[in-house]
């Protein structure tokens, strides 16, 4: 609820052209405009001359900071994405997508539906590459989805969704090596982990 006088809220929603709905839009413009460090006490701040300006003004400020934010986490998840998932041979390679909107644009180009795994993929709830000819990087051929906690493949498509009904033999036994290639990395890691936790154990006892 937005604490003002009832009345003064009425007629300033009115002086807006706002009906009821406008309560909402004035609350959405409030939540981000502090979000935004915005001094709320100031009057013009709280009651903006034109509340559906205003309101865009922020939201887009609000967006921008988010987008931003979401790029900076991105850039560190995706470096670790490309020591666990990235693989070669001479006729294919894995890509780890450098931006969310690699994966956007893959699924325009593919005509699936991945793009909407975009966010997922960015909080880490699932995982998506790309499976190029390796003389032919820039060129979409496959798009795979991961789970995040073995890295084994939930999926498979090409264009259309064609991979399922239409798989080559040699993009087959590339991924069987590439499968195989990421589980042993993930035991690296594991043992990698369980070290290091030893040693901090270690390291704790003794000072105490």
């Amino acid at each position: 609820m937005l604490e003002c006088d009832p009345v003064q809220l009425a007629e300033y929603l009115i002086r807006q052209g706002q009906g009821s709905g406008g309560i909402h839009v004035l609350r959405d413009y409030r939540e981000a405009a502090a979000r935004l460090g915005r001094d709320m006490t100031v009057e013009l701040i709280r009651w903006p001359k034109n509340l559906h300006q205003a309101h865009d003004d922020v939201i887009d400020a609000v967006r921008a900071i988010e987008k931003e934010e979401s790029v900076r986490a991105y850039a560190e998840r995706y470096r670790e994405l490309v020591g666990r998932y990235e693989f070669e041979t001479d006729d294919y390679t894995v890509i780890v997508p450098e931006r969310l909107e690699d994966i956007k644009r893959e699924g325009a180009d593919q005509h699936h539906c991945v793009a909407g795994y975009a966010g997922r993929h960015a909080e880490g709830k699932t995982v998506i590459v790309f499976i190029r000819r390796t003389l032919l990087r820039a060129v979409p051929l496959y798009t795979v989805e991961l789970n995040p906690t073995d890295g084994k493949i939930r999926q498979i498509q090409g264009y259309h969704n064609e991979y399922r009904n239409k798989p080559t033999a040699d993009a087959e036994e590339f991924v069987r090596l590439w499968q195989s290639e990421i589980a042993r990395r993930l035991r690296k890691e594991k043992r990698q982990a369980e070290k290091n936790a030893r040693e901090d154990a270690g390291m704790e006892a003794a000072a105490t």
